[in-house]
């Protein structure tokens, strides 16, 4: 042994059998860490395969741009419109209800974030059912994109609220006794401090949220226009989404329809992957900048 070198204590090395459970168990977790990609995967060749029409992938373009009653414009538009108005709605209240319940304690707080992270998870047909009578009956707001906006706010409103508190609680508690230190008020502290290194996390639940939005059909199907084959010319109007055409092209029985309801699927998938993964991508980036 040469000098400098330790020897290992006799006993305390790794059995074989442990180190071959251990290789079991990080396979394990690499295949499921996979498994949800291979499904992703899986699902858009079979959707593309259904979909095949002769004229080959230049007729899925051609459903993809095309407008009208015989495309997809006026419902991605629509849906386009829709989750940004509704994501405008719900991420300062979403924010707003974080910075409170991590805020000074007040009695009732624990009630009220349990309430929270309960409505995250109510089936989105509830919702539905809350805007149908609230916005659309109540307030007299019609089937528009205003009551369809407010409604998917609703539903929106918790995951904002629940990755915002997430980022919140993960600002060290050395900044803010720093900006205290320096005589900095608690809204100085707050709006100096706190948001900006929480940002990165409040931005991930916000895209989540996006995606959310713009996957929902349930709640819709309920306060907005089923048949509106073009874009909304003003708030007031009603609004056709993409998941609702893809819903009323899958009921009807033509080729034609099924070819375009494919593409709507494509582009739906494509859109949930591509905001998912710039979710993970601010977080990611996010627990680097905190860790190093």
């Amino acid at each position: 042994m040469t000098k400098g070198e330790t020897r290992r204590p006799v006993g305390l090395g790794v059995p074989p059998r442990r180190q071959l459970v251990g290789r079991l168990f990080a396979l394990a977790c690499l295949l499921a860490s996979l498994l949800p990609v291979l499904l992703a995967g899986a699902l858009l060749g079979a959707v593309l395969h259904a979909g095949a029409r002769p004229e080959g992938p230049r007729g899925l373009v051609e459903h993809l741009v095309a407008s009208g009653a015989g495309g997809l414009l006026g419902s991605v538009a629509g849906s386009l419109w829709l989750v940004s108005l509704s994501i405008f709605i719900a991420v300062p209240l979403g924010v707003g209800a974080a910075l409170h319940l991590e805020g000074p304690r007040r009695p009732g707080r624990s009630l009220l974030a349990l309430n929270m992270a309960n409505l995250a998870a109510v089936p989105s047909v509830i919702y539905g059912l809350v805007g149908l009578e609230l916005f659309v009956r109540a307030l007299h707001l019609g089937h528009s994109m205003v009551a369809a906006a407010l409604t998917l706010a609703l539903l929106v409103v918790p995951i904002v609220a629940v990755a915002a508190r997430a980022a919140l609680r993960a600002v060290p508690d050395d900044l803010r006794e720093a900006g205290y230190a320096l005589g900095a008020t608690p809204w100085q502290v707050t709006r100096q401090v706190v948001l900006p290194a929480a940002l990165p996390g409040i931005l991930s639940g916000a895209v989540l949220a996006i995606a959310r939005a713009f996957g929902e059909a349930a709640p819709l199907l309920l306060v907005a226009g089923l048949m509106v084959p073009h874009a909304p010319a003003s708030l007031g109007d009603p609004q056709h989404v993409l998941p609702l055409h893809v819903f009323e092209l899958l009921a009807r029985p033509h080729e034609a329809a099924q070819a375009e309801a494919v593409a709507g699927v494509v582009v739906l998938l494509g859109t949930l992957m591509v905001l998912s993964a710039w979710a993970t991508h601010l977080r990611s980036r996010y627990e680097r900048r905190r860790d190093g």
